[in-house]
């Protein structure tokens, strides 16, 4: 498992932390602070990096919860002082999906240059992460 989270954060969300920081690797699934958001899990890694793992039924759906998402994600990234927030709409049509969530991502007001957004298919995103797919 360890394995599998190391590669899909340095791969499809493209951080290059270095290797020490995942020697803390966290994963709390549908958080409180995120409570009625389409928000599978959380995923704390090193004390430096907050991954959010949205999985919701549409893109638009999660279109929908965006700001809501991102308002508890920076709130949790800045009280727990962790450098960056990336934010991950696991939808089965991210080709779809990208240009809307993209331009409304960069139209709000609560995103800074440490907040990201992924748009990946679920496939991308590892099992564990997804707490209908966990065992």
């Amino acid at each position: 498992m360890r394995t599998e989270l190391i590669a899909f954060v340095r791969g499809p969300l493209g951080c290059g932390c270095p290797d020490e920081v995942f020697s803390d690797l966290r994963i709390e699934h549908r958080p409180e602070i995120f409570a009625g958001l389409p928000v599978e899990s959380v995923l704390e890694i090193g004390g430096r990096l907050l991954v959010v793992v949205c999985a919701p039924a549409t893109w638009q759906e999660f279109d929908d919860a965006l700001e809501q998402i991102l308002e508890a994600g920076t709130r949790a990234r800045d009280a727990t002082s962790f450098n960056r927030l990336r934010v991950v709409a696991a939808t089965p049509d991210p080709t779809a999906a990208q240009p809307d969530l993209t331009f409304h991502f960069s139209r709000l007001s609560n995103t800074d240059e440490r907040t990201f957004l992924h748009v990946l298919e679920p496939t991308q995103v590892p099992k564990v992460l997804l707490s209908h797919e966990r065992e």
